[in-house]
């Protein structure tokens, strides 16, 4: 949410910059949820207060996604198990690991989004989003295998709840 910025106007210009994937496809069927935390900026190194807006929202019945698929990458799961005590601290090894792999399982979109740049776009279940901490999905995206048609995609993940 930009300052002094409407929330009608922020869900526009997302669905206008980075959601093109979803404009015009979604039924909003929820009222948004505010999450505020206060944290330091990475900016000007002050404390600040952030509000995220959550929408509950499902497909229209006859949209189409006109976006391609992106698999994983083949890794061995020596390298998997690194990956996730790379992570984890001690004693969470095997809960990471079961996310990490759970997540590679999950389907993910390449939308093209102009010269040079790109999205990607995943759907996950809303009750992970406690789970999921930023390592975890770093280590997601990097295990992603994004082909080559759409080698100019960046590594931005809208991860949908």
């Amino acid at each position: 949410l930009r300052a002094r910025q409407l929330i009608g106007e922020t869900l526009e210009r997302m669905f206008a910059t980075k959601l093109t994937l979803l404009d015009g496809k979604l039924d909003i069927t929820g009222a948004a949820d505010r999450i505020t935390e206060e944290k330091e900026s990475k900016e000007f190194r002050v404390q600040t207060r952030y509000s995220r807006f959550i929408y509950h929202a499902r497909l229209l019945p006859d949209a189409t996604l006109d976006a391609m698929v992106v698999g994983v990458r083949e890794v061995s799961d020596e390298e998997n198990d690194r990956m996730a005590e790379e992570l984890t601290a001690p004693g969470n090894n095997a809960q990471n690991n079961q996310l990490l792999r759970t997540l590679q399982s999950i389907e993910v979109f390449a939308v093209p989004a102009g010269k040079g740049t790109g999205n990607l776009y995943a759907w996950i279940p809303a009750e992970w989003e406690k789970a999921l901490s930023e390592k975890i999905l770093q280590r997601w995206i990097s295990s992603l295998a994004v082909p080559d048609v759409n080698a100019d995609i960046e590594g931005h993940l809208h991860v949908i709840l």
